[in-house]
């Protein structure tokens, strides 16, 4: 059986690497995609993953097929499809955090269809985890329904992060009303605060009230991350606010992923852990993922986690 089992894009992150000899900026091809590097995040900490999606029969996709391979991450359940592998170029500020073009019309993470899934061992695993980037087109937003409800019928733990990128989207309003038909599934919620605002369509709303309307929705867990800030973490049981750790960044592409892919290792292998301890260490992957290049390539070993962890250095006081 799987930890964790992934659906959706996997796709080439283009990446800054180097100053060409024009003084222009070089870029490197990179694995990328929400759910691939969330898998990433925890296969790099000894997980057992498995991706289930649709790459293009091209140069790109052989290549993120390896990469996924490399990391030992399951890909019997990904297909090649005609359409060419989606990509994007990422530009960072100062400051690490980045921005995204990207090529996708259609690209070949939109093409899954249902019945050309070579197998149904998808369903054996503890957490599925999937983002909308699924939903803008068909028929990967199809499949991906039919997919949700078969696994909330054989009772799997399903993850979900919207994953919220502007310009994929025909407007703001219909990426919510697909964000509000996933939450009707999900067990374990990873949202960003400008997701959180967009998803209850209000920018004054602060995230602890927001955990508590996610959690009356019968959402299990909840985590508001807030990039260099911390997260908000919450379940039935408790609720509070963790700082991020002190780091340089670099690119913060996947630290989101990291943080949930750290999480999803610790609710399987480190369950008898209280949240708040949860919640350090994820923060800890996090910072550490921001202090590289890329989102797969920076993932963490275990083994940086604790030395982050016991370092102890975190950011400034809560907003």
């Amino acid at each position: 059986m799987y930890d964790v089992v992934g659906m959706g894009e996997v796709l080439i992150d283009f990446s800054p690497s180097c100053q060409g000899p024009m003084g222009n900026p070089g870029f490197e091809m990179n694995p990328g995609g929400a759910p691939a590097n969330c898998l990433a995040a925890n296969a790099k900490l000894g997980g057992n993953c498995a991706f289930v999606g649709s790459i293009g029969d091209d140069f790109f996709g052989e290549f993120l097929i390896e990469q996924l391979k490399l990391l030992q991450i399951d890909v019997e359940n990904v297909i090649k499809v005609p359409e060419f592998t989606t990509i994007d170029f990422v530009a960072n500020s100062a400051d690490g955090e980045r921005k995204f073009a990207f090529f996708r019309n259609p690209g070949a993470d939109t093409r899954l269809e249902f019945e050309k899934i070579p197998n149904d061992h998808w369903l054996e695993t503890k957490i599925f985890h999937y983002g909308t980037l699924s939903f803008t087109d068909e028929p990967c937003a199809s499949t991906i329904r039919k997919m949700l409800r078969m696994v909330k019928e054989h009772g799997i733990r399903l993850s979900f992060d919207p994953n919220y990128r502007e310009n994929l989207w025909n407007s703001p309003e219909e990426a919510r009303r697909i964000i509000m038909e996933c939450l009707q599934y999900c067990d374990i919620l990873k949202i960003s605060r400008e997701e959180m605002q967009l998803i209850l369509d209000s920018e004054t709303i602060h995230p602890s009230d927001a955990l508590e309307k996610f959690l009356n929705k019968g959402i299990s867990y909840v985590f508001i991350t807030e990039g260099d800030k911390g997260a908000w973490y919450g379940d039935k049981y408790t609720s509070g606010f963790e700082k991020a750790f002190s780091v340089k960044a670099v690119d913060t592409t996947g630290c989101g992923d990291s943080f949930l892919g750290t999480m999803h290792y610790l609710m399987i292998y480190h369950s008898d852990w209280d949240l708040k301890k949860m919640i350090t260490y994820a923060n800890a992957a996090a910072a550490i993922c921001a202090t590289g290049r890329t989102g797969v390539a920076a993932m963490p070993q275990w083994e940086q986690i604790e030395d982050l962890v016991k370092e102890g250095k975190r950011n400034g006081p809560k907003n």
